[in-house]
């Protein structure tokens, strides 16, 4: 007995972005989501300063017009899910090509494996699932079949394409608190209220295949940038609840890494840009 309510207990740990689970019937209608929405609104970097001379927020908004507007970027994601003492481990990377967006993302613990690779390209957005997961890397080998998902579908089930910094709504009206904290480069952080995760929450029931959606309780993140509000690293906290068997509480910490304006590769990029062209 103990072991099936592990087993259903970790559904609720998939909440990385770009990895996909099969959704039942569910008692919430679908969110009608805002697809053009900007959740964190971007501000031309200025032509002199420092971070010193402006608030959280304004180098946050300068640290996304970066992000935005470079040609290459790439990050690195890790985390770890917790929900009744079980872990999670997630593993996420994020590829982006001149405006094509690659994202991968895999989950393992003792009891389930997950992953799953996401292209979006155009009007197109791709998906494949994993072959293999190897526990001790936490890396994968993957299907040969690649499949592409109604735009509109995506959306229902996942809100928004993971093209911001965060996939949280940041700005006056969602902000408890904001502070520059000790460290090697300029790092920020942030207290956010509940409502800040509103284009979070079907992803978190998509990937827990619950019936309802998430009940965030507690948000905090911050956000290292260089002198140029080019971003480093991002770090997020969360807390919510979840309905399956019962109220169950969760908490995610991740730390993810970017690089800008690199040279990046998207892994299998002729297999899926081959896909696009049909």
């Amino acid at each position: 007995m103990k072991k099936t309510v592990l087993r259903i207990l970790l559904t609720v740990l998939l909440i990385v972005p770009a990895l996909s689970a099969c959704q039942h019937e569910n008692d919430d209608k679908p969110i009608a989501y805002d697809t053009n929405v900007v959740l964190i609104k971007e501000t031309k970097v200025p032509n002199f300063g420092t971070p010193d001379d402006h608030t959280p927020l304004e180098n946050l908004s300068f640290a996304a017009y970066n992000l935005n507007h470079a040609a290459t970027w790439e990050s690195s994601y890790k985390g770890e899910v917790t929900a009744v003492g079980v872990k999670q481990q997630v593993r996420n990377k994020r590829i982006y090509d001149n405006g094509a967006l690659f994202c991968e993302a895999i989950s393992i613990s003792s009891l389930k494996k997950v992953g799953e690779q996401k292209y979006f390209c155009g009007d197109k957005i791709l998906v494949r699932s994993y072959k293999k997961i190897d526990k001790n890397t936490i890396t994968a080998t993957w299907s040969n079949s690649v499949n592409a998902i109604a735009r509109d579908d995506y959306f229902t089930k996942y809100g928004l394409m993971p093209k911001e910094i965060f996939k949280y709504s940041i700005n006056d009206s969602t902000i408890i608190s904001s502070e520059r904290t000790d460290g090697e480069n300029y790092t920020f952080k942030f207290v956010l209220s509940p409502e800040c995760a509103d284009y979070l929450k079907a992803e978190v029931k998509t990937m827990a295949n619950a019936r309802s959606y998430p009940e965030f309780l507690e948000m905090e993140c911050t956000v290292e940038m260089d002198e140029h509000w080019n971003i480093i690293r991002t770090t997020s906290k969360e807390r919510y609840t979840l309905s399956i068997l019962g109220n169950i509480t969760c908490t995610s910490e991740a730390t993810e890494d970017f690089t800008l304006n690199g040279s990046v590769a998207i892994p299998d990029k002729e297999l899926f840009d081959s896909k696009v062209a049909e």
